[in-house]
């Protein structure tokens, strides 16, 4: 079974999807932002413990802690500068994955230390190869109990560790810590933390985790973060607290696993210098061509979906575009308003000159019928996908007139560049700076049609210079009558790839397979769900 980045999720019934069963998250900046236990009581059993959480990542290519503890032997997890996951006993061994996460979906992680062996790790629900480096392997006792957690920083740290060294940007959702539990021992197994739906696994309701909690041993906990003026709050039976550290109830967030909300993009390409921050739904711009920045999902084909766009700087431009036709372009996201090369179908802008600048198939306008917008100005775009109408707003109050778009097209929210931008972005109706307008709705997965899974876009992998790897991560598991290429040429299952738990190792050491350089590969298969046409991203290679 497998969990689908970017899909809606959760089960009440064993039957239907349920977007409420995680409800909220918080995100950290990647500076100071921390959130500690402070000593607790003795770990009931030191030889072992399960750690389990949602991430959605913000940043990559740096080294990120997610969690620790500290006091008695120093552990703690973290994704390395190339993707892996790692599990690190301070001066003793490092256990990581050889998966690497590379996607801005949500992925469920769990991790199981056991003493004198080794450290489990699973990526939605799937346990992961692992190797580990260090002569002595996991201590026996992971935690030392004599200790207390009373020494050195002493207790729990999630978002960094205790001397805030490399904090981690991106966010977290229901975390949950059980005191002497492991998956070794079948104390726990990936059901303990995730329900299915169609063979598929998805959220598991936060109470069923503080139950869970409740089970385990005295320093347990689950943090649901639904409550924004306490988010450290347990709410398992164990009441183990935690405190903030640089974090506000700003931090708090309505994105979660079971209902996604879009932020911007940092994996669409760019020339431009772009800074993202506060969970991505502030970005700036500047520099090079166009400084296109994406959302990360798609407006829905039905009815009327509105966000709004606060300007911080007073510059740049505000609309829609069809990004799957911006791929035609060198680089998407430095063309998101026309850049070097306009070929693409339809994309929409309002400018902080008050123009609109059009692009379609047959080429590119600008016309004046708005007013310009400053610092502080609120722009709304409003997507009447039902009858392929567009209107913009400034600080509530209508612009020019209606826009007729392009129909039979999937628009995605974009900012750009006119001049250099600052931006602060809002998808959920309750933070938005005006109140959303009647009947229409949000742009989150809940609003988002789900689908059969067929055709979807190719993707490519670089090779590993060897006729054997590298190994390629679906959020879904391959069946060997689905119809898979590599490179345009037909797959044999077990010839040019081997099919393993949720992906392929790509073993072909025939022309298929460019063993050096880049490879296409696209799959047709049933075996998986979708959003309203959008294939979910492999999440995760080998090199």
């Amino acid at each position: 079974m497998s969990l689908l980045p970017l899909i809606q999720g959760g089960v009440s019934s064993g039957s239907a999807f349920d977007t409420t069963t995680v409800g909220n998250s918080i995100w950290f900046d990647g500076s100071s932002d921390r959130i500690d236990s402070g000593s607790l009581s003795a770990q009931s059993d030191a030889t072992c413990y399960t750690v389990a959480f949602w991430i959605q990542l913000n940043k990559f290519g740096t080294e990120q802690y997610l969690w620790s503890q500290e006091g008695g032997n120093y552990s703690s997890f973290k994704i390395k500068s190339t993707g892996e996951l790692c599990f690190y006993t301070e001066g003793i061994s490092e256990v990581k994955t050889s998966t690497k996460l590379k996607d801005v979906g949500w992925y469920h992680v769990a991790f199981s230390p056991k003493g004198g062996g080794t450290c489990n790790i699973f990526i939605n629900g799937i346990q992961q190869s692992t190797t580990q480096s260090g002569g002595s392997g996991i201590p026996t006792n992971i935690i030392s109990a004599s200790n207390n957690h009373t020494d050195r920083y002493a207790g729990y740290f999630v978002g960094a560790t205790g001397g805030s060294l490399i904090p981690y940007q991106g966010s977290m959702a229901q975390i949950v810590y059980l005191d002497g539990f492991s998956f070794q021992d079948g104390d726990v197994t990936a059901a303990s933390f995730l329900d299915t739906v169609s063979d598929r696994f998805v959220p598991k309701a936060n109470s069923e985790l503080a139950t869970l909690a409740g089970t385990a041993g005295a320093e347990s906990y689950c943090l649901d973060f639904s409550n924004s003026s306490d988010l450290g709050n347990d709410i398992s039976s164990k009441n183990n607290d935690f405190t903030l550290t640089s974090m506000t109830s700003a931090n708090h967030s309505t994105n979660s696993p079971s209902n996604v909300y879009p932020n911007m993009n940092i994996l669409d390409p760019c020339n431009s210098t772009r800074t993202f921050s506060e969970g991505n739904m502030k970005v700036t711009g500047s520099g090079g061509s166009d400084g296109g920045a994406i959302a990360t999902l798609p407006l829905p084909t039905n009815g009327t979906t509105e966000f709004q766009v606060k300007c911080l700087n007073g510059q740049g431009r505000v609309g829609i575009m069809a990004k799957e036709e911006a791929q035609k372009v060198s680089v998407a996201a430095d063309n998101a308003c026309g850049g070097g090369v306009v070929d693409y179908s339809a994309g929409y802008h309002y400018t902080e000159n008050g123009t609109l600048r059009t692009i379609l198939s047959s080429g590119e306008s600008t016309t004046t019928p708005f007013t310009s917008f400053t610092t502080n100005d609120v722009i709304t775009v409003r997507y009447n996908a039902d009858d392929n109408e567009l209107n913009f707003l400034k600080n509530n109050v209508a612009q020019g007139s209606t826009i007729s778009t392009v129909s039979g097209l999937l628009y995605w929210p974009v900012v750009t560049r006119f001049n250099d931008y600052n931006f602060e972005m809002f998808f959920d109706k309750d933070d938005f700076p005006h109140t959303i307008g009647t009947g229409n709705q949000e742009l989150n997965s809940a609003t988002l049609s789900t689908t059969s899974f067929s055709n979807p876009q190719a993707f490519t992998v670089k090779g590993t210079g060897s006729t054997n790897g590298p190994n390629v991560y679906f959020g879904f598991t391959l069946s060997t009558s689905d119809a898979m290429t590599i490179n345009s040429n037909a797959v044999t299952y077990g010839t040019d790839v081997q099919v393993q738990g949720s992906g392929v190792k790509l073993i072909s050491t025939s022309s298929n397979f460019n063993t050096t350089g880049t490879n296409t590969i696209s799959v047709v298969t049933a075996n998986a769900l979708e959003i309203n046409g959008s294939k979910p991203p492999p999440y995760g290679q080998t090199n």
